[in-house]
Order: structure tokens, then sequence, then C-alpha cells
């Protein structure tokens, strides 16, 4: 064991037996015992210009362990710290610092986290998921017009990231709350005509049916459902959906 032989304790190599040994544990998924040897190395670590980014990263990784396990405090904690160092993965840390005060729906600390990090690291790759995390945050709250907002910013600022469907879908349903039906239409034909995944398109003209089963228009969602290609749709649900629609217009008087 080379933590045992003689002269090993001055070395660097001693010093990183702690950071190994956590990454191991961390890869067979034993957090308790990763998170354990991870605080040994962070604990022992004493200003090392050497050392410095395996202790960064030792930080982060007892963040995400603390993470998997949902003890909030103690990853927020080791995340703040990463944080605070200003140093390559402090922006992943801030993001993940910020997600962590959203399972406590400390969602003011989370938006200024992820606020924090938009102004700091302009080039974060992480920036579409911030902006993405905050609008999501506003939805929560039912801040219908910030969420929008900072949807919008995820679709104009990052045209090619995985986020943008769902930034448009959100974007789209919030409309149809509003009863702003013509955006909520645009946004989820919008979805479609992009070739979107299995969910995505269920998503859209499910969100489609709803949109015109509320402004009488519910033939034309025969038509999507036949230009869509998504699949999983039969007769039965054209059936329920014209029967709703008609009922919809009885309870709303509007038969001659």
């Amino acid at each position: 064991d080379f933590v045992g032989l003689p002269g090993a304790f001055n070395t660097k190599y001693f010093q990183l037996a702690e950071y190994n040994e956590g990454y191991c544990w961390f890869q067979l998924r034993e957090y308790e015992k990763a998170a354990g040897a991870f605080r040994k190395f962070t604990d022992n670590y004493r200003d090392n210009q050497e050392l410095e980014t395996y202790y960064q990263d030792a930080l982060i990784r007892t963040g995400d362990v603390y993470y998997m396990l949902r003890e909030n405090e103690k990853a927020i904690r080791y995340y703040a710290k990463a944080a605070d160092n200003r140093m390559a993965g402090s922006d992943y840390a801030m993001f993940q610092k910020a997600k962590t005060y959203g399972f406590d729906q400390a969602f003011d600390d989370k938006i200024q986290e992820l606020t924090k990090l938009i102004n700091i690291y302009t080039e974060s790759r992480y920036l579409a998921a911030a902006r993405y995390e905050i609008a999501e945050a506003y939805r929560i709250q039912d801040e219908r017009t910030r969420a929008l907002n900072f949807y919008g910013e995820v679709v104009r600022f990052h045209p090619d990231n995985v986020l943008v469907k769902p930034s448009k879908l959100a974007m789209a349903l919030i409309h149809y709350k509003n009863k702003e039906y013509d955006k909520s239409e645009t946004l989820y034909l919008d979805v479609l005509s992009s070739a979107p995944n299995p969910e995505d398109c269920r998503e859209a003209v499910d969100g489609l049916r709803d949109v015109y089963t509320a402004v009488d228009r519910i033939e034309d969602w025969e038509d999507i459902i036949s230009q869509s290609g998504c699949t999983g749709y039969d007769e039965g649900d054209l059936d329920t959906t014209f029967f709703t629609s008609a009922r919809n217009l009885f309870f709303g008087n509007q038969f001659d």
C-alpha cells in the first residue's frame, strides 16, 4: 500500500490518494464512501499550486455526491466553496448550487445564483441551461411574464441548444393559459416543423388539440395528426376530442 511506505507522506501522491479513492467510490456509486474520501482530501489540503486543480475538482465532486444523496445543505456548502474560487468548473458549481436551492423551493436564491452565473461567465456552456432554469423557477411560481422572458432568451440567444424546443413548448402552454391562442398555436406548429423527438411531437400535438378545442377549430386537429407524423393516435382520440369540443360549445351556449 503506497500510503504506508516510508516518505510517502511528503509527496503529492500521498495527498492524492484520498482524491483518487473518492473517484473510485464515486464511479461505483458508493456515494457516502466517496464523500468521506473527498472530504479527507479537501480537509487536509494546504495552499499548493501543484494541487489546487485537484482541490477545486474535489470540492465540486463532494458537492455532486451530496447532490446525489439529496443532502442539500452540504451540497450547497461545497458548491459554494468551488464557485468562490473562480477557477475552472466554478460556473458548473454555481449552476449546481442554484439547482440545489430549487430542491428546497428556495426560488429567489436559485434565480439570484443563476443570474450571477449569466453575468460573470458570459461564455459559459451553462448559459442556456441557466436561463431555462430561471424560466422554470418563475413558471413554478406562476410568474408567467417573467417565465416567458427567460424562455424567450433561450430561444433567441441559444438557437441551436437542445433546450429550445422545451422552451417553445413551455411558452406555448403559458400563452394557452393566458388565452393567447394564436401565439400558442404558432409555437406548437413551430415545434412540429422542426423534426421533434416523439415526446416533444406528442406534447405539441396535444397542445394544439387544446388550442383548437378552445377556439372551435377542432377539425384542424385531424389534419395536424396526419401531417405531423406523431404516432400513438387513433380514431378513439379523435372521437373523444370531437365530443369534448361539442360539450364545450354546449356549455358555452354557442349552439344556435
